[in-house]
This record gives structure tokens, sequence and C-alpha cells, in this order.
């Protein structure tokens, strides 16, 4: 049945929908407006600035103590070492090949998209994604 032959069924959806977006609008509202939200920031924003301060106390200690220039030299050794291994190598015609094929299936897809424009009767076979 189409729209035409049924315009209430129509008239009835937009008005649903329309019902919908203010209920929607005034829970997110009445959300953002509690106390209970207001109370929730403020603990949150207590709790960010309590770990920022601890987390900016232990990289002073760190960066004192010597072990960041430790961690900063093993870090080194380690990507010297990757970048000389085949590892690297493959790793990246690995990931070329995989972006290779997902690009293929794409063009796929969207030819048979395009393709299916033409005719809307038709929609693209989505078994093959």
């Amino acid at each position: 049945m189409s729209s035409e032959e049924n315009p209430t069924t129509e008239s009835n959806f937009s008005e649903e929908i329309d019902r919908l977006g203010e209920n929607l609008r005034k829970t997110i509202n009445t959300l953002w407006s509690s106390k209970e939200r207001k109370s929730a920031t403020e603990s949150i924003e207590k709790g960010a600035d309590e770990i920022g301060q601890a987390l900016e106390k232990l990289a002073q200690e760190i960066s004192q103590s010597g072990l960041a220039d430790q961690v900063r030299r093993g870090v080194d050794e380690l990507q010297t070492k990757f970048k000389n291994s085949e590892l690297e190598s493959r790793i990246r015609k690995d990931a070329v090949e995989t972006l290779r094929k997902v690009n293929q299936e794409l063009s796929k897809f969207a030819a048979r998209w395009e393709g299916t424009q033409d005719s809307p009767a038709e929609t693209p076979d989505n078994d093959n994604l």
C-alpha cells in the first residue's frame, strides 16, 4: 500500500516522528540540567585534576631518577631492531595487500550500487561484502 492510498498513516508517522524528536529534546534538556549530572561533572573534573597532579608528580620523579632516559634508549633500540628486521617488510607487504583487497571490494560494491541507481527495483548484493 502506498502513501497515496493511506494519507492518515503517513500523517500519523510524521506526527510520531515529531513527538519523538520533541521527547528526546526534553529528555536531554532535563538530564543535562539535573543536579545529578552537575554533581557527576564536578566529581569527574575533580578526579581528572587529581589524576593530572599525580601524573605530573610521577613524570617529575621519573625524569629525576634517570628512568626516562633508560626507557627512551630501550625504545630507540627496539625501533632500530624493528626497522632492520624482515618483520617490518612483511608487515608492510601484508598491509598493502590487505588495503588493495579492501579497495577492490569497495570498487566492486560502488560499481554495483551505481548500476542499481539507474533501475530502482534492484539493490546491491550485500552477500558479497
